[in-house]
């Protein structure tokens, strides 16, 4: 699942993740991913950290309600301070941060090893 509010950013990670062989739902309000979500379901989630109305970590918190188990890549085009991040949310498991712009190749590694590290 991928959840991004710009509509242009999911319409891409959608056509270029399914041409390398990836299913993906995307999303560009998180109210609604809240409403649609599937527990146990996706085995990683691609979410924007700065989303208005809800941002990509109450997103995910409110997400691990439901799924206990699902597995995050927040992404973002400011620069990420993981150490504050981490302060500020200390007990959310998240698999990794994106830096936005970021190229289809480097995303789908990092997806991979995501997808590899949460077996």
């Amino acid at each position: 699942m991928a959840v991004d509010d710009e509509s242009d950013i999911t319409f891409t990670l959608k056509v270029t993740l399914e041409q390398r062989g990836f299913l993906v739902d995307v999303f560009n309000d998180p109210e609604v991913v809240l409403i649609k979500f599937k527990p146990y379901f996706y085995d990683l989630l691609l979410i924007d950290v700065n989303m208005p109305h809800m941002n990509g970590f109450k997103l995910y918190c409110e997400i691990k309600r439901k799924d206990a188990y699902v597995k995050a890549c927040l992404f973002t085009a400011y620069e990420a301070y993981y150490e504050t991040l981490r302060k500020e949310f200390p007990k959310l498991e998240i698999c990794c941060f994106i830096q936005k712009p970021i190229g289809i190749d480097c995303l789908v590694s990092k997806i991979n090893k995501s997808l590899l590290e949460s077996k």
